[in-house]
């Protein structure tokens, strides 16, 4: 190796040195690897796993939209990685939010659902925030539910959750869009500015 070219790579920051790139996807891979299999649920959205990765409920547990979103967010990044199955489990997810989360009735998205509809009706904004993650990652992947998603989501966060006087969204609603009271901190904000 020519000394400038030692040299250069020395002084070059961790982060961008190849050793640490593999080490990167191979950590990737690790978690790719746990949640591929054992986390679909075959009637729709994903199971939540013990530390062994093995389905913590399977009789028809409710599916947080926060975890059916992340996992569309995360398998998005693997299809572009080239990861075999990764479109599958975008498409998997992306039906379950666009069918079962949600509400056809009032719009939005309620935060769990079951294997027959929704198992808590309300509608809070940390949920909608990934609902948008999930979309615009679903976007980047040409995912065909994507478009429709992403007007949808976008139109029920500006339209209801959107507190111009706050510079912020609600934290959260009933189903049919009651506003209730209580908690209100920056995690909502924080995982829609994550989104957007």
């Amino acid at each position: 190796m020519p000394e400038n070219q030692s040299q250069q790579s020395l002084s070059s920051p961790w982060s961008t040195r190849p050793y640490h790139r593999k080490w990167l996807l191979d950590r990737a891979d690790d978690l790719f690897d746990f949640f591929q299999g054992p986390a679909i649920n075959p009637k729709g959205g994903f199971y939540d796993l013990s530390r062994e990765g093995k389905p913590l409920s399977t009789d028809n547990p409710a599916r947080g939209i926060h975890a059916s979103a992340r996992m569309v967010h995360c398998y998005a990044i693997g299809h572009l990685l080239g990861r075999p199955g990764s479109a599958d489990i975008v498409d998997h997810g992306m039906r379950y939010l666009w069918e079962r989360h949600r509400d056809e009735k009032n719009g939005g998205y309620f935060w769990q659902a079951n294997d027959t509809g929704a198992a808590d009706e309300t509608k809070q904004g940390y949920g909608h925030a990934f609902v948008l993650l999930a979309a615009s990652s679903a976007k980047c992947v040409g995912h065909p539910l994507a478009d429709a998603m992403l007007a949808d989501i976008t139109e029920v966060i500006d339209k209801k959750f959107w507190e111009e006087s706050h510079g912020a969204i609600a934290e959260e609603f009933s189903a049919d869009w009651q506003p209730v009271p209580g908690y209100r901190g920056q995690n909502s904000n924080m995982h829609l500015t994550e989104s957007l």
